[in-house]
């Protein structure tokens, strides 16, 4: 019996059994380990693929979303809008620290100029531009 017709019926039977053919792509750890545990099961490493196939059952697949492509779409302009607003916060809040200190720094002068020019005016006494400050000093 030569060698070919012997694996040609060998393949024919299996696929009468509904079997097909594939190639699959292993590592040599991988492929060692699929052999090793064939041995230690007594079975073929066909049959430990299909035992495993049968056994798996993942959750939800990496990086396969079951969200719709719509919903993805308003989380990721949800996230966007939210980033912008915390940057627009920041920002506010920076302004609002610059005006608070440049009025604590500069308004008791401002008041005390302009009390002083009213003080003046009340006493009938000249009050010059240099009395109030000019608009630009504000």
């Amino acid at each position: 019996m030569s060698e070919p017709s012997r694996v040609q019926r060998w393949r024919e039977g299996k696929r009468q059994h509904g079997l097909k053919a594939l190639t699959i792509w292993l590592t040599t750890e991988e492929e060692l380990r699929l052999k090793d545990l064939a041995l230690q099961w007594h079975c073929s490493p066909s049959a430990l693929v299909q035992q495993a196939l049968a056994q798996f059952a993942p959750q939800t697949a990496p990086g396969i979303s079951t969200a719709t492509d719509l919903s993805q779409i308003r989380e990721l302009i949800r996230a966007e809008f939210l980033a912008l607003q915390a940057d627009k916060l920041d920002v506010t809040d920076t302004v609002t620290e610059v005006v608070t200190d440049t009025l604590a720094r500069d308004l008791p002068a401002l008041v005390r100029q302009l009390v002083e020019g009213l003080a003046l005016e009340a006493l009938g006494l000249p009050v010059t531009d240099t009395d109030y400050g000019s608009a630009t000093d504000i």
